[in-house]
């Protein structure tokens, strides 16, 4: 078996292709050396975005040029057994042990740059921001958006259901709009759970919706909904 040893700084930094994170996410749903071996990666990443909090002149800023997400593997399988650890005694390696794993399939699903993993020693999550969205462009209907961590849920039922060949994509903006970072698609619900970087989120400050037909990858220049954060 051939493991992704070599291939897990790119996942972490985001330079991995597209064809390279489905093939890591295929690999690591069979393989529990390689999940351990990306937690470790994962906390040593985490901790070298909190010294670029502090000290961004020692490490290098992320770059705004990776790829658009697009549907990759299903790491249930990783969630799954991070839920069952979880349901044993709350020790403090074993609540740690449980959000690295989830953090760490985040990476894979995502394909983008790990921030941090933000665990009290309670092992309560972090506070809540809640961002209301409001109709914009085409939008007629507003939605709401909670960030918790390194996950955004976005609650968009009230928009109009759309048929098989479009969807509704989640950006992160700048006030001006001239530059878009992509999270990832709404499910069918009209509602999605989405990793998103603390690193890459500090440098937008808005979230926007749009409309997205089946097989594009870029912008579409429809939006409809959004809303400041910062």
């Amino acid at each position: 078996m051939t493991h992704i040893s070599e291939e897990i700084p790119r996942l972490l930094t985001g330079e991995a292709t597209r064809a390279e994170v489905l093939a890591a996410g295929e690999h690591l749903r069979g393989c529990p050396d390689c999940q351990q071996e990306l937690v470790s990666a994962v906390v040593a990443h985490a901790s070298l975005t909190s010294a670029q909090r502090f000290a961004p002149e020692v490490v290098a800023p992320a770059h705004d040029d990776a790829e658009p997400p697009g549907p990759l593997p299903d790491l249930s399988d990783v969630f799954a057994q991070a839920r069952l650890e979880a349901r044993g005694p709350a020790t403090g390696r074993r609540r740690w042990r449980v959000a690295a794993a989830a953090v760490a399939a985040a990476v894979v699903i995502g394909g983008t740059t790990v921030a941090a993993v933000e665990l009290s020693d309670s092992g309560h999550s972090a506070p809540a921001t809640n961002v209301a969205l409001a109709p914009f462009h085409e939008g007629t209907r507003p939605a709401d958006v909670t960030v918790r961590g390194t996950t955004m849920k976005v609650d968009a039922t009230r928009l109009p259901r759309l048929d098989a060949q479009h969807f509704y994509e989640v950006w992160l903006t700048d006030n001006a709009r001239t530059a878009m970072w992509p999270l990832g698609a709404i499910g069918a619900d009209n509602r999605a759970q989405l990793p998103v970087p603390a690193t890459v989120m500090a440098r937008y400050t808005a979230i926007e919706v749009s409309v997205q037909r089946s097989n594009q990858t870029g912008y579409s220049g429809v939006s409809v909904l959004r809303g400041t954060y910062g």
